[in-house]
């Protein structure tokens, strides 16, 4: 059996960064779940109108600037995965490296 993948995007003040970020990981890792935390409450609504489109994505809004590590655990908190992929959002994948990792293992 695949093992389920759940990527984490923490956001804060960095949305052409997370469009880039959510483009190639949907490309290259194949994440049976998405979610992008963001921490900023004026830049919500264009990351939810951006990843509407992706089923497997959602968005889950800190509440305000919680900390990279208190963001990272409320989107854990919200999934059932084999493994989670956390990405800053300035990552910008551009092979399959880390889906045939997690595949091997």
């Amino acid at each position: 059996m695949r093992p389920t993948v759940a990527t984490i995007i923490v956001n804060y003040h960095s949305v052409p960064e997370i469009f880039r970020c959510v483009e190639t990981v949907e490309q290259f890792l194949h994440p049976d779940y998405g979610i992008v935390v963001s921490n900023s409450p004026d830049e919500v609504t264009t990351i939810w109108r951006f990843v509407e489109e992706r089923p497997r994505w959602q968005v889950v809004y800190s509440g305000g600037n919680v900390g990279y590590g208190t963001a990272v655990n409320l989107a854990a908190a919200s999934v059932e995965a084999s493994y989670l992929a956390i990405l800053n959002p300035d990552i910008e994948l551009s092979d399959s490296t880390v889906r045939d990792g997690i595949d091997y293992l």
